[in-house]
């Protein structure tokens, strides 16, 4: 299945010092099919638009903003978030 990855989740991943490196380390190595941004710098809404254009539902995240935006057409629609 399909997993789009926000940059904060290879952060925690790459970090021994991270409260949450054992967790991303585990959603990452899960055999989903990784979809990283190269907008490492970019904002939520740009990673929220590449994904419903993609059609991508799902996130491995650590950022909130992630587990709170609301899309479709009575924004009633979450992401799944990987944890």
């Amino acid at each position: 299945m399909n997993l789009f990855v926000d940059s904060s989740m290879f952060s925690a991943a790459v970090d021994d010092g991270d409260e949450r490196h054992a967790d991303a380390r585990r959603v990452l190595v899960r055999g989903d099919t990784l979809l990283p941004s190269d907008h490492v710098l970019g904002t939520d809404r740009t990673s929220f638009a590449v994904m419903l254009r993609l059609g991508i539902h799902r996130a491995a995240s650590l950022d909130k903003d992630f587990a709170v935006f609301r899309f479709g057409p009575r924004r009633d629609r979450t992401f799944e978030i990987a944890r």
